[in-house]
This record gives C-alpha cells, structure tokens and sequence, in this order.
C-alpha cells in the first residue's frame, strides 16, 4: 500500500485482511496527526499473532518492553523477515504523529514518517533512521490490531 491513503484507507485494508483469519473489527495501529496509536490497544489485552503466538499485552505493545515475539506477521500468515518499514508515524504508540511524523498525515508522499523496521522485536516501533520518504512506489506496511 502507498503512503498516501490515508489513515481511513489503512483501517479498511485492516479490517478486510483480518477478516481473512478472525472475524471482527480492525484497525490500524498507527498515530496520526489527531490520534496517537494507543487509541486501538487495550492494555490489559493479550494480542496474538495470525499464527495464534502471542506477542504480548497492549501494555507491553505500548512501551515495547518485553514483548513475547515480534508482531511481524501478515494477516495472510507470510513472516516478515525483511528490514522494511512499518508505518507508524510517531517515536512512541502513545504520542500522536505531526504532519512531518505522518506523511502529512498520511496524505502526501513527498513528506517524511516515523516507521519501524519490520523484523525488530526490542525497537519494532521506530528503528533508526526515524524519518523516512514518503514514497508511493514502495510499498509500507502498517500493524493491524483486533478491536
């Protein structure tokens, strides 16, 4: 998916593609630029991964501290072992993003974002460096999470 569309677009590839394992709601884990990404944990849930591995609670999720594994799985049940980025669009799941974190939030591809590095367990939520393009042409991941 390109960088450019939108936060609204990325819950709706969430929740079509969690659908595909789990029924239910689905949303994006990624801040914008009037929401910080915790608004779609729980932090006293355990989430799991499509393969049924828990990677931790929302409390772990948020702080990024001991989490059981990586949450680098795709809804479909492929491994992410590459260091591409995630979207995410803040330093921490519990700051909202600014348009320079967010793509503009998320509307522009000749910005910048805040992404994380897809195979990291300790720092998968920002791993250096913190900005990165704003791209179309390649294609970013983000996070999905279970409501």
């Amino acid at each position: 998916m390109g960088t450019n569309a939108g936060a609204a677009a990325y819950d709706t590839v969430c929740d079509t593609e969690g659908d595909s394992w789990a029924a239910g709601t689905w949303k994006a884990f990624v801040s914008t630029n009037t929401t910080a990404a915790m608004a779609v944990i729980t932090p006293s849930a355990t989430y799991v991964r499509a393969d049924g591995i828990a990677v931790g609670t929302g409390a772990q999720l948020l702080t990024g501290v001991g989490l059981e594994t990586g949450p680098w799985m795709s809804a479909g049940g492929g491994y992410h072992f590459t260091v591409g980025r995630i979207l995410t669009g803040s330093a921490t799941p519990m700051m909202m993003g600014a348009d320079a974190t967010t793509c503009m939030n998320w509307g522009d591809t000749g910005g910048t974002m805040t992404g994380g590095r897809e195979a990291d367990v300790d720092a998968w939520w920002t791993t250096g460096p913190t900005l990165v393009g704003c791209n179309l042409a390649e294609s970013r991941n983000v996070y999905c999470v279970e409501q």
